[in-house]
């Protein structure tokens, strides 16, 4: 108990600077601008679409093929509580992180069955930088939730009454419905069978069929019900043997950053082989020699910590990139599989620890582990401060991405947000320097100059982003708005309407054409049009708010 209260008072301790943060960067999609997690009653559509799918249509083209209703549904539930205050949503992301530590620990003392090693292992998880951004950046939610359902699913599977261990598989399936990443459970629990168990007990094996049942059942609904897939942008992804040949280099890049972690940023890549004869062919090598090697090595002697080796290998399996991923390397990719580096790190150092004879070495060795924790902790606490203002996490990102023409677009849309026109539109200008190809940033740069009643250049960078996906009702939106504008009733009449072509079920749309209408005198056109969006949306926010009080008001009128 004491070591859980000091756990306890480490994340909170590390954690606490986050709960006064803003939202930042895809905060505003998957909580301000989510118009589904506003109503409980949209909770069934929760678990028909994608991830992205339930943002307002401005982000409509955002759709990246990942299914994790249950995120959305604790969004939800938060949004009850909370409304629009970010306080509560990083106070549950920091009650998340604690939850996932102690259960690290319950997992490490389980396994190892030494006090000091799963305290300590537990520490490292803890207090790591590199988790700060599954912890502090909140669209990462889903690597909490699934750790701790896979944690919870691992650790029932290891209980000693009957009736928990058939919970395990139903705790499995919710981390697969937290992130995709969660299939490497039904591995873990073979790789353990293996080191420790060679499976024994029956009962145990139709668990573990339990298991590859949930799977087989996610996996047909994700190929035949919901058939979507990452699809990163376009000109992003390798070739499949390229991006196979510089796995050893992605593995000792994360390596390295969890040996030190920095920089720490959100706009990451994969570093990619060039040549036959790259620094990636000695990696390949080495990696495949140091696997033989510590295969061999613990399989006759520590069986528990080649299990630590099989955690951290599985868990990093499905962000290889075999699969192409969006981003291409990430912090919070390290969230679950650090776990098992974390167990082995701490039992290797324990045990050579208890060997130590002298007692002075031993209180060196204690006061240089203990300032290691000072020194990540540390780290925590200062990138935590990063997210505490989106224009600083912007600029300082893009000090160590300076390429990323979508950072440049974030942060024109940043400046946008605090009415800083000038600044957003060199952002956008620097953007589509790097990215001509980018009809989103076409769009913000016209929107940018719509604020500044440059009409003319509005209308002309609208217009292109148009040429290159003219299927998008937003940017047709947002020709509507210039035009409507530039009192040009019938050209924005028209545009508008275009938008509700592309997209029947667009309540933006429909309100944006009522209020042309509104202004223009025209209160029965408006109200036929506010009437037809609510038929169609009748969840979106602003004809809910503001478009139906005025249409009762007319109907009262009457």
């Amino acid at each position: 108990m004491k070591h859980r209260f000091w756990l306890l008072a480490v994340v909170f301790l590390l954690y606490a600077n986050i709960l006064p943060n803003p939202f930042v960067w895809d905060d505003h999609i998957f909580i301000i601008h989510n118009e589904y997690i506003r109503d409980w009653r949209n909770i069934p559509l929760l678990f028909q679409s994608d991830f992205f799918n339930y943002s307002l249509k401005e982000t409509a083209f955002e759709s990246g093929g990942y299914y994790r209703p249950l995120v959305m549904l604790v969004y939800t539930f938060e949004f009850l509580i909370w409304g629009e205050s970010p306080f509560g949503y990083h106070l549950g992301s920091l009650l998340l992180h604690l939850a996932n530590t102690l259960l690290v620990y319950t997992l490490l003392l389980k396994l190892f069955n030494q006090k000091a090693v799963a305290l300590l292992g537990s520490l490292l998880f803890a207090a790591h930088p590199l988790q700060t951004e599954a912890v502090s950046y909140l669209p990462s939610r889903g690597d909490l939730l699934s750790t701790l359902f896979g944690l919870g699913a691992f650790l029932l599977f290891l209980s000693e009454r009957r009736v928990f261990r058939w919970f395990s598989p139903v705790l499995f399936g919710m981390a697969l419905l937290s992130k995709e990443s969660a299939v490497i459970f039904p591995v873990l629990l073979l790789g353990y069978e293996m080191c420790v168990g060679f499976f024994r007990n029956r009962e145990r094996n139709r668990i573990h069929l339990a298991h590859w049942g949930v799977l087989t059942a996610y996996f047909w609904i994700r190929l035949f019900y919901l058939p979507m897939f990452t699809v990163p942008p376009e000109g992003t992804v390798p070739p499949f043997w390229v991006r196979l040949a510089s796995i050893p280099k992605l593995i000792f890049a994360y390596g390295r950053l969890l040996l030190f972690p920095h920089p720490l940023h959100l706009e990451r890549s994969m570093p990619l082989q060039t040549a036959f004869w790259d620094l990636g062919t000695f990696a390949w090598i080495t990696l495949l020699g140091g696997l033989f090697w510590f295969g061999n090595r613990f399989w006759k002697n520590e069986r528990l910590l080649l299990f630590g080796g099989i955690w951290f290998l599985a868990g990093m399996a499905p962000v290889l990139n075999i699969v192409p991923l969006y981003p291409s390397m990430a912090d919070h990719y390290l969230y679950l599989p650090s776990i098992g580096l974390f167990g082995m790190v701490a039992f290797g150092l324990h045990r050579w620890f208890m060997r130590l004879s002298s007692e002075k070495i031993k209180k060196v060795f204690l006061f240089l582990g203990a300032g290691l924790l000072i020194f990540y902790g540390g780290g925590v606490v200062n990138r935590n401060h990063d997210y505490a203002d989106e224009l600083r996490l912007f600029e300082k990102t893009i000090r160590y991405a300076p390429q990323s023409a979508n950072l440049r677009n974030n942060l024109g849309a940043a400046y946008m947000s605090q009415g800083k026109i000038e600044e957003a539109l060199r952002a956008f200008q620097a953007s589509l320097a790097l990215n001509p190809r980018q009809p989103r940033v076409w769009a913000n740069l016209g929107t940018a100059y719509r604020e500044i009643r440059d009409y003319e250049n509005a209308l002309l960078f609208i217009q292109k982003a148009i040429s290159q996906d003219p299927g998008q009702p937003v940017f047709w939106n947002k020709l509507g708005l210039t035009y409507a504008e530039m009192e040009k009733t019938q050209e924005a009449e028209g545009t508008f309407r275009r938008a509700l072509e592309e997209d029947p079920f667009y309540g933006e749309g429909y309100y944006n054409l009522g209020v042309m209408y509104w202004r223009k005198g025209d209160f029965q056109k408006a109200k036929e049009v506010w009437e037809e969006g609510l038929k169609k949306t009748p969840d979106y926010p602003m004809l809910k708010r503001w478009a139906l009080p005025l249409i009762q008001d007319l109907s009262k009128g009457n």
